[in-house]
């Protein structure tokens, strides 16, 4: 299973920009309020928020088949939640 595949089974049903950011994140759009990655080990998570006016933010270690992901979930631009993801070579 390749890195797209593997983030389409982790967030079911939600919009994956196609392309790479500059940090070399995927960005995963369609985010709800309640979601947690799916369909793969949650090794380490965490929460924070910056300030008690914005919304909090999650991180999540995950492990899906063979892959080592870094996941945030945290407001876009319009305040709709997303995720963005990063493969964690090793």
């Amino acid at each position: 299973m390749n890195l797209q595949e593997t983030i389409f089974s982790i967030f079911p049903g939600c919009s994956l920009n196609g392309e790479v950011s500059e940090d070399g994140m995927y960005e995963v759009g369609g985010i709800t309020g309640a979601m947690v990655p799916q369909n793969c080990k949650v090794l380490a998570s965490g929460v924070f928020q910056y300030a008690t006016s914005e919304r909090s933010r999650r991180t999540y270690l995950v492990q899906a088949n063979e892959l080592f992901l870094m996941v945030r979930i945290l407001p876009d631009a319009s305040n709709h939640l997303c995720a963005q993801i990063m493969e964690r070579c090793h």
